[in-house]
């Protein structure tokens, strides 16, 4: 579920381009910037068709007040339960890695960013989706 109690599948994102992103924790100054860094560009991923997934430890309920306070326009779930870091490899202790997933709409991670600007990076990932594409044979070119 996400922070508004909603049914979260990928199945549901099936030929839709996403990215899928982890922070530590909501509330903490790096996860508001990079949070409102994509609310702030949101309408030119829309623009791309382009869909952003937010995932920490956080609970529901700390994601649903975060999202609120910051009016957030995009998706924010709990992994409380760690099984979605474990999946992608970003699970620690504590919280998981700060990394981000982009996914073109055939469900391919074409990219993996694990060093992150956070005074640019909403503007960076965008950029990052317009320089690649896939080509007929399903390789990735730039």
């Amino acid at each position: 579920f996400d922070q508004n109690e909603e049914l979260f599948s990928l199945k549901d994102y099936d030929g839709k381009k996403m990215i899928i992103y982890f922070f530590p924790r909501a509330f903490t100054p790096g996860w508001t910037k990079q949070a409102c860094g994509f609310r702030d560009q949101y309408i030119i991923y829309k623009e791309n068709d382009i869909e952003i997934i937010g995932i920490s430890y956080d609970t529901q309920e700390k994601q649903k007040s975060f999202s609120e306070k910051y009016k957030l326009n995009f998706r924010v779930l709990s992994d409380s339960k760690k099984e979605i870091s474990k999946i992608y490899g970003v699970d620690t202790y504590f919280f998981p890695k700060r990394v981000t997933f982009l996914i073109d709409e055939n469900g391919i991670v074409f990219d993996v960013i694990d060093n992150i600007s956070l005074s640019d990076y909403a503007e960076s990932v965008i950029e990052i989706f317009k320089k690649y594409s896939i080509n007929s044979d399903g390789n990735i070119k730039k």
